[in-house]
């Protein structure tokens, strides 16, 4: 396997969860959305390098991962632009196009 890092750019995005409207326990969903922006479930996003929506507040709170939060790339000098929906659509074809293809 081969991992590429790009060094001469940068992009960021939201962080999405879909909640499927047909599910057998809707319940779930509202749990799982309860987890998900609990300080546990939010400092499980920060070990993955995502600036969790309720970070300022963890931080205040003193509830935050603070090692993962030393692990998150400074944002000085940065400006990653937000691809537009239509980008977002775009590179979502070629995944779906090519992804049976790729990852085997």
């Amino acid at each position: 396997m081969d991992i590429n890092l790009p060094e001469d750019g940068q992009v960021s995005s939201f962080y999405a969860a879909s909640i499927n409207d047909d599910a057998p326990h809707p319940a779930v969903a509202r749990l799982f959305y309860e987890f998900l922006f609990s300080d546990e479930g939010q400092n499980i996003l920060l070990e993955g390098y995502v600036s969790p929506v309720r970070l300022d507040a963890m931080i205040e709170e003193g509830t935050v991962n603070e090692d993962a939060l030393a692990e998150l790339p400074s944002q000085d000098g940065i400006e990653a632009p937000q691809p537009t929906l239509e980008q977002r659509d775009t590179n979502q074809a070629i995944v779906n196009e090519q992804w049976d293809g790729t990852v085997q």
